[in-house]
């Protein structure tokens, strides 16, 4: 079976910038390391967003990409959430959950491309009235080849197309970084089971 060749991501510059934010309810909000960090310590009230990101442009995409908003972060104490919300606010288009590292690591938010976002948020998710301490490094936002379309090229005819879903993400990004793992093929070649239905990542995840 002939592998597809897997696209870089490309980089989709001024969508968010670490310099231009609004602080919502935090204890402090304040840049060190010479400007290259955001430090922000939260409200302890849990869910309450600490700072929010406004969209400084519109992301003009293709329906066949996956937008990936990059956030690179610390997390020094408590846990949190980072959000991209949809344009009237009413839910997170996807949200990730971070607690503390020693080193800083990425989050990733994943969008379909064409899909219209709102703003990105940060927000204490820790419990028991107290808050918690992050560092912002970066935000990037990329854009890649859809992972189904990936898929589609390798995947028997027998199975459907899936869609994107956060629980394979990190299957997705080893699709799109390091080829088609062993772990993937032997999901594709799975046969699909009669009594689950047609399509759908985490039927097929029940296979591996």
């Amino acid at each position: 079976m002939q592998l597809p060749i897997i696209q870089a991501a490309r980089p989709i510059l001024g969508v968010f910038s670490l310099e231009t934010f609004t602080v919502a309810v935090a204890q402090s909000v304040d840049f060190t390391d010479n400007g290259r960090r955001l430090s922000v310590v939260t409200s302890p009230q849990q869910w309450a967003y600490a700072v929010v990101f406004p969209l400084l442009s519109e992301i003009a995409t293709d329906p066949s990409e996956l937008i990936e908003i990059h956030v690179r972060v610390r997390v020094l104490d408590g846990k949190v959430g980072i959000g991209v919300l949809r344009p009237d606010e009413s839910a997170f288009i996807d949200e990730s959950f971070r607690g503390p590292h020693p080193k800083s690591t990425d989050v990733v938010l994943y969008v379909e491309g064409g899909q219209a976002i709102g703003r990105l948020v940060v927000r204490n998710a820790e419990q028991g009235e107290l808050v918690s301490r992050i560092e912002i490094e970066e935000i990037r936002v990329l854009a890649s080849e859809r992972p189904e379309h990936l898929l589609r090229a390798t995947t028997p005819s027998r199975l459907c197309t899936c869609n994107v879903h956060p629980a394979v993400r990190a299957d997705f990004a080893l699709l799109r970084r390091h080829g088609v793992s062993a772990r993937t093929r032997r999901l594709l070649a799975a046969p699909h089971r009669r009594d689950e239905p047609a399509g759908g990542v985490r039927s097929l995840m029940r296979h591996v």
